[in-house]
């Protein structure tokens, strides 16, 4: 999997255009994000991933952050998904 760019940048982590074994990530959504197996380093909650080719960033943005995360960031409504991940175990990493 190629670097995570800074999470706590991102809310929802961010990584370059490879995947797991340095292949391409298969599944991306419009915004080019998927949920990782949790197999080979891939990881199990829904992340983005840069394109390979111009602009090199992601289409959009999905997720809801609490405003605690974002408070330099006005306010905008946002709808949960049913689905929820837990990004908790990133906070070591922010840490380190």
């Amino acid at each position: 999997l190629n670097k995570k760019f800074d999470a706590a940048d991102f809310a929802i982590p961010l990584y370059g255009p490879r995947g797991a074994g340095g292949a391409l990530p298969a599944g991306l959504d419009e915004c080019n994000g998927h949920v990782g197996d949790g197999s080979a380093g891939e990881p199990a909650f829904y992340h983005y991933h840069t394109t390979s080719t111009a602009p090199y960033t992601v289409a959009c943005l999905k997720g809801c952050v609490s405003a605690s995360d974002w408070s330099n960031v006005g306010s905008a409504s946002c709808t949960k998904a049913s689905q929820q991940y837990d990004y908790s175990s990133l906070a070591a990493v922010q840490a380190a």
